[in-house]
């Protein structure tokens, strides 16, 4: 049986909805998890590439390169720490969650043209 087509503003407040949680939950556990923010953010890129394919994996890594940039890294923001190593950092981010949504979301469309 075919199931229809999900709705793009499902897959938009699903992404966000991640998104803002994985904020809330990063900001409150910010001190032990300094450094490796973006765990958080990678796990609900993949959340959200899985249950939405591409576009909600593109927009939920959107969302959160904002939110890092805006609340994780803009409190404490001084010439030293937004240098080339956070750049670095976020562009690192950015690349491993698209490669991700892509392989996530591949792989979800094969194992349903097998189906």
């Amino acid at each position: 049986m075919i199931a229809p087509p999900r709705s793009p503003v499902h897959s938009s407040v699903f992404a966000l909805a991640l998104t803002a949680a994985a904020l809330l939950i990063a900001l409150v556990i910010n001190p032990y998890l300094d450094p490796n923010t973006s765990l958080l953010f990678i796990v609900v890129v993949w959340l959200s590439a899985w249950y939405h394919g591409r576009p909600g994996g593109v927009l939920a890594t959107g969302a959160s390169v904002l939110a890092i940039l805006y609340f994780v890294v803009r409190p404490g923001a001084s010439e030293e720490d937004l240098s080339w190593n956070m750049a670095a950092r976020l562009a690192g981010f950015v690349l491993m969650a698209l490669l991700m949504t892509w392989v996530t979301a591949s792989w979800r469309e094969s194992r349903r043209l097998l189906a």
